[in-house]
């Protein structure tokens, strides 16, 4: 799985819901089903250079959301930060610490 392919999935999951359903379905049908343009344009009694359209733009919708909200980002940086937590956490060696080092990964645990 390509890393732009996945960067897209990851668009959507954050933003997928600001989409019209003709969108979604198409994105959806393309980049999670793994169906083809002829396959999608098919269903749809469109051509493929249609389905190709609608999909480009969506893309683009998408990531001029993120470059808006950037929610993907943010969340990135989030669990970065979370492991970065975790990692100093487990260098603790202090038996004294071990009550609170738990309350900290008990939360880091509900951010992610």
């Amino acid at each position: 799985m390509s890393e732009d392919f996945q960067y897209k999935n990851m668009l959507y999951d954050f933003y997928g819901g600001l989409l019209t359903e003709k969108q979604r379905a198409y994105f959806e049908n393309h980049y999670m089903e793994d169906l083809s343009l002829a396959e999608i344009a098919g269903q749809y009694g469109v051509t493929p250079q249609a389905v190709a359209d609608l999909i480009k733009r969506v893309s683009i919708l998408l990531e001029n959301y993120e470059k808006t909200l950037g929610l993907l980002k943010k969340h990135n940086r989030n669990l970065t930060l979370s492991q970065n937590i975790s990692d100093i956490l487990s260098e603790i060696s202090n038996p004294a610490y071990a009550e609170r080092a738990a309350a900290i990964r008990r939360i880091l645990e509900e951010m992610v």
